[in-house]
């Protein structure tokens, strides 16, 4: 590796151990897994709704390098209240430690360790979904498709901005930055035609029978591409979608206008209104497909 990209991680974490938030809400727990390293995650009870709860597991953003959980605290408290759900706030490990597809496999063995312990959480195994935002979009329709593949259909997969196709990416990133990202994302032997790496690239059979998806885009942002491409991948596979875009959001719009981020482009009072929307519309949606279930 070289030694620009080594610079380059080391940069990645001292700024990531900066965006930790220190006043938390969410129960920690260290989800243990059989021969790895143990998953971190927050977690977030709603109250005044009955028990067996739905769950949702809410996967933040931050290009695979940045971001922290906790930053999604006060979102995960609202989510909990609106859906009725039991949220389960993932911190994947990023991809400075470990490449592709090491985050995506945590994912699926989160939803494994609560399907096995459904009875301990009072937790309604038929009622289980994935949210993502951005990179965290792409994290939650990889390992959505990863648990399909080993006879586990989840409940819904919400994808909010979500990245989908690292085999095109439509000039979003220069040159210098596309191999400085393939020398820490892509270790030898991993493809970015792997539908577990690219989602869109999953073949129409493989996408049969999987979970229902809900679309939050954004309309001026370069990914709802990908949202689109996908979004008609899954209809031709016959899987029930929903797609809505907010013309003038700004991509991160659901996730920053919370106390735990700090001023940027997308945090504002305009774009604060969208996400609200956005986030009924993301609570109603999962209503509907769990009242079906």
């Amino acid at each position: 590796m070289s030694l620009k990209t080594e610079m380059m991680k080391k940069m990645i974490r001292l700024k990531r151990e900066q965006e930790v938030w220190k006043d938390t809400k969410g129960e920690m727990l260290q989800v243990k897994r059989k021969n790895a390293d143990p998953v971190n995650v927050f977690l977030y009870r709603p109250h005044n709704t009955e028990a067996p709860y739905p769950v949702i597991f809410n996967i933040h953003g931050g290009a695979w390098v940045g971001c922290d959980a906790s930053e999604l605290d006060s979102y995960c408290l609202d989510m909990a209240e609106k859906c009725g759900a039991f949220i389960v706030n993932i911190n994947y490990t990023k991809l400075d430690i470990h490449p592709f597809p090491y985050p995506q496999n945590e994912i699926a063995d989160t939803v494994k360790y609560f399907l096995d312990h459904s009875e301990e959480y009072q937790l309604d195994k038929g009622r289980f979904a994935v949210m993502g935002f951005s990179a965290g979009g792409h994290l939650a329709a990889a390992s959505t498709l990863i648990l399909h593949d080993q006879g586990i259909d989840l409940s819904a997969q919400v994808l909010c901005y979500p990245f989908l196709d690292f085999t095109k990416f439509n000039g979003l990133l220069d040159d210098k930055t596309m191999d400085v990202m393939k020398e820490v994302f892509f270790p030898e032997g991993v493809s970015a035609n792997d539908p577990y790496i690219s989602p869109v690239a999953a073949a129409g059979e493989q996408l049969k029978g999987i979970a229902p998806a809900v679309f939050a885009c954004c309309g001026t942002d370069p990914l709802t591409e990908h949202s689109r491409k996908y979004n008609e991948l899954l209809k031709e596979a016959g899987v029930s979608t929903e797609f809505r875009v907010w013309e003038k959001a700004l991509h991160g719009f659901l996730e920053v206008n919370h106390k735990e981020y700090p001023d940027q482009d997308a945090k504002n009072p305009a774009q604060e209104a969208y996400a609200k929307e956005a986030e009924n519309y993301i609570a109603e949606e999962l209503k509907k497909i769990w009242r079906k279930a």
